[in-house]
């Protein structure tokens, strides 16, 4: 809830302020640190949260192991950056005049700081220490907001106040991270070969999972870029921003059950059978509820240049609710040591979207580009759930909601509801 407020004022201010044009230069920038994480992060991180529950290697030598791979593969794709800079600068920004080359440089300096933060936030994820990796999630949050707001509406820093935000809670939110590792019984790390490779074996099917990930997420994006102007990128950028807010009632399910079926037993399937019933009750609560406030929340906050935005929230919410839903299932495979089944279920909704957003954004602009993506969401989802329901042998209708799930999701508000304002214990 409370990221959901900050990413929303956030928006509200950096949306209001920079204006649809200035936004969509912003978004644009943003793809550089994105696909940087995308192609150069091994992800070697969430491998070492599958190690950490099987207790394969000792926990001081996977973190150890998992900063020196960050260091080296965020120094090479910076170098890649710097070595390709002009023709990455005139592929992004294709249809900009203005000069941007200072603003994408500075970025530049996100990618170590951003791989090293996920070290830790995975290894407290891992060691299921989730009140410290709710508190960086929230340090990074709020530190963003307060600065991003602060610059935008007292300075005439314009963009330069998001980067300069972005930069700074990231950092203090990794410092916060490393300080808060219990070292009462802490042992010091050592670089091994084996705990390296074996965290890069694993990771592989994760990283090209990855790659196919931002690639649906925003391979449209890019082919975009040769189509539309900056505020129609802008309006697209925005309304999955808006979009996803639903993502944060799935993630929080997901960022538990990870680690959860990585120690687990024979109940995982029951586990994320229910994980995913909940979330698909949360998300088709949370997508109607966003479907009948889009309009007056859209134009009441960003204002009425930004009314394209709306039809982009509609078109999207089908694929976000499904796409949304079975994450879960994601979830169960990395745990269970089936992360290279994940890549094989992308490829064909990946390749259909992108053959669709050329078609269809040279067709119908931008809503070609939203409706390329929301089928993209919807292909990834329905394979997911096909490939499960295949592996694991049970009837479909064990992912359907039932009147115990709603009754669950009922008492868990009430004792939460209870616990927040301190008239009973949670049950």
């Amino acid at each position: 809830m409370l990221l959901f407020v900050t990413n929303l004022l956030t928006g509200v201010v950096v949306a209001r302020s920079l204006g649809p044009t200035m936004l969509g230069v912003w978004m644009i920038l943003s793809l550089l640190p994105a696909y940087a994480e995308s192609f150069g992060r091994l992800k070697a991180d969430v491998a070492s949260v599958y190690f950490i529950g099987q207790k394969t290697f000792r926990r001081e030598d996977i973190l150890f192991n998992l900063n020196v791979i960050a260091l080296v593969s965020s120094i090479l794709v910076v170098g890649i950056v710097f070595w390709q800079f002009e023709l990455m600068y005139e592929w992004l920004f294709v249809n900009e005049i203005a000069d941007y080359r200072a603003e994408l440089s500075a970025l530049s300096i996100q990618i170590p700081l951003n791989f090293l933060y996920l070290n830790y936030s995975y290894f407290h994820l891992a060691n299921e220490n989730i009140n410290t990796y709710n508190r960086m999630l929230v340090i990074y949050a709020l530190v963003n907001s307060t600065i991003a707001i602060i610059l935008l509406l007292f300075t005439t820093l314009g963009l330069w106040s998001v980067i300069i935000a972005s930069l700074l809670s990231l950092l203090l939110a990794l410092l916060y991270g490393w300080k808060s590792i219990d070292r009462e019984s802490w042992k010091q790390g050592h670089l091994d070969r084996k705990v390296s490779f074996a965290l890069i074996k694993y990771s592989l099917h994760i990283y090209f999972s990855g790659i196919l990930g931002q690639l649906r997420q925003s391979g449209t994006n890019l082919i975009a870029l040769s189509y539309l102007l900056s505020s129609q990128i802008a309006f697209l950028g925005q309304g999955q921003g808006v979009g996803r807010i639903l993502f944060k009632m799935s993630n929080a399910i997901n960022d538990v059950l990870y680690p959860r079926i990585s120690k687990t037993g024979s109940s995982v399937i029951n586990i994320t059978c229910k994980s995913f019933r909940i979330s698909s009750i949360l998300l088709l609560c949370g997508g109607l509820i966003l479907a009948i406030a889009a309009e007056v929340l859209i134009i009441f906050l960003y204002g009425e240049p930004f009314r394209p935005t709306i039809e982009v929230v509609y078109y999207l919410l089908p694929g976000l609710v499904v796409i949304g839903a079975s994450s879960s299932l994601i979830s169960f495979f990395n745990g269970t040591g089936r992360a290279k089944l994940i890549p094989r279920v992308q490829i064909l909704p990946i390749l259909i979207q992108i053959l669709l957003a050329f078609q269809l954004i040279e067709l119908w602009g931008l809503v070609g580009a939203v409706l390329s993506i929301t089928v993209g969401m919807i292909l990834y989802g329905i394979n997911l759930i096909i490939v499960f329901i295949k592996i694991t042998k049970i009837p479909a209708n064990q992912l359907l909601p039932n009147f115990d799930d709603f009754h669950y999701l009922m008492m868990f508000a009430f004792n939460s509801f209870k616990t927040i304002f301190g008239r009973g214990k949670k049950v």
